[in-house]
């Protein structure tokens, strides 16, 4: 039994060897036609800039392949690869359209021996409205900062606005052409080219779009800053107010300029305050600084600022209140005497009501002055002598008349 198993197995090996070689004696003899199918051969594309003229494009990142069949002999078809197999599609023999379209290709090149069998390959397309547009290049979009103890003013740009071009719905998307640049500790003059970079209203680039130009010229100009003082300037009288106080806050600020222009600086005064306009009490308002051309003053953090300070005022209400008192006589006739008589004077003084209350009669000295009178009647104005920090508003005679007796 074991024997005829044996056996048996020795035909079946034997039976299947035979077959093998048999098969292998008509491919070589024979060699029959086979067909091979590629599912991806890759289409080279000639003439797209014709496209644009006619406002179309094709949209980029397609995967640009065809189907196709080929036969040839069985021993060698198997050793075709798609990169031997070479399709063309020329724009410029084509009428295209925008949107989704299946075009034929041409066979330009094929494996010897090989036939292409089956419909003929066709490449599926995307085409796109074509748009060219300028675009701003923004400065604002430039990363930079300066060294400590100078300020960097906007970077120069050598181009104002970049071509932008590709499919018209992302051409549409793009808000603005950046320069890619980052500087840090700026202290000297930088020039660089910049890779410039479509982006959309949120700042995001934006894909499948071309840029005439893909480089700009940045400069970088740094200036040094200076610390000046603020002087606050007034004008005018206000017979209302005593001002005891007009400070700036702040009281320094930091410039920056061409280091020529800093040498000749060393404060900036306000715009002149009206004191007309100043009531009692403490009052605070903003007033432009007086800034020569070329400086820019800087904020707390190193940016340019509008250029103002804040003017802080004292004052206290003046009041009045009203003295009387006899004359005195100054100075000595040319010849005789004066006629001595009691002229009591009325006068009207002002100041802030602490300092009214501090004068004394005695420091107040209402005087006619008669040097040099000769005899007769002589009309004499009357004079208020008063300490620093009151006014005389009013006196009541204003003149008296005087005689000179011989």
């Amino acid at each position: 039994m074991a024997k005829n198993k044996a056996h048996d197995l020795l035909i079946k090996i034997f039976c299947l060897i035979a077959s093998f070689g048999l098969w292998v004696f008509i491919l070589t003899t024979t060699n029959p036609a086979q067909r091979h199918t590629f599912s991806s051969v890759p289409v080279q594309i000639q003439n797209a800039e014709s496209l644009t003229a006619k406002g179309l494009i094709l949209m980029p990142g397609q995967s640009l392949t065809a189907r196709v069949t080929v036969e040839g002999p069985v021993n060698e078809v198997y050793t075709v690869t798609a990169d031997s197999i070479v399709l063309v599609l020329d724009l410029n023999q084509r009428t295209l359209k925008a949107g989704e379209q299946e075009v034929q290709v041409t066979l330009v090149q094929m494996p010897q021996g090989m036939n292409l069998v089956g419909a003929k390959p066709t490449v599926k397309l995307q085409v796109e409205e074509y748009l060219r547009r300028p675009v701003d290049i923004r400065k604002d979009k430039l990363v930079y900062s300066a060294a400590p103890g100078y300020y960097v003013p906007e970077p120069r740009i050598e181009l104002n606005f970049a071509m932008v071009s590709g499919p018209k719905k992302f051409v549409d998307e793009v808000a603005a052409v950046k320069p890619i640049s980052n500087r840090t500790n700026i202290n000297t003059m930088i020039r660089e080219m910049a890779r410039m970079e479509a982006v959309d209203a949120k700042n995001n680039p934006v894909p499948n779009v071309t840029l005439q130009e893909n480089y700009v010229e940045v400069t970088y100009h740094p200036q040094p800053v200076k610390e000046v003082k603020v002087e606050p300037v007034h004008q005018g009288q206000n017979d209302r107010i005593n001002l005891t106080s007009i400070t700036a806050v702040p009281n320094m600020v930091r410039i920056t300029s061409r280091e020529p222009v800093l040498r000749s600086i060393s404060e900036l005064k306000t715009e002149s305050l009206d004191i007309k306009s100043v009531e009692p009490g403490d009052t605070k308002r903003t007033m432009r600084l007086v800034v020569p051309p070329e400086v820019l003053v800087l904020d707390a953090r190193g940016k340019a600022t509008d250029p103002v300070v804040d003017v802080h005022t004292s004052a206290q209400a003046v009041t009045t209140r009203t003295y009387k008192k006899n004359l005195t006589f100054a100075g000595t006739p040319l010849a005789g005497k004066v006629k001595v008589t009691d002229v009591p004077v009325q006068v009207v003084i002002a100041s802030t009501k602490d300092k009214l209350d501090q004068l004394s009669e005695g420091s107040i000295v209402i005087t006619v002055n008669i040097a040099g009178l000769g005899p007769g009647d002589h009309s004499r104005p009357v004079e208020v002598n008063l300490p620093e920090g009151y006014t005389n508003i009013k006196v009541v005679p204003s003149t008296v008349q005087v005689t000179i007796e011989n």
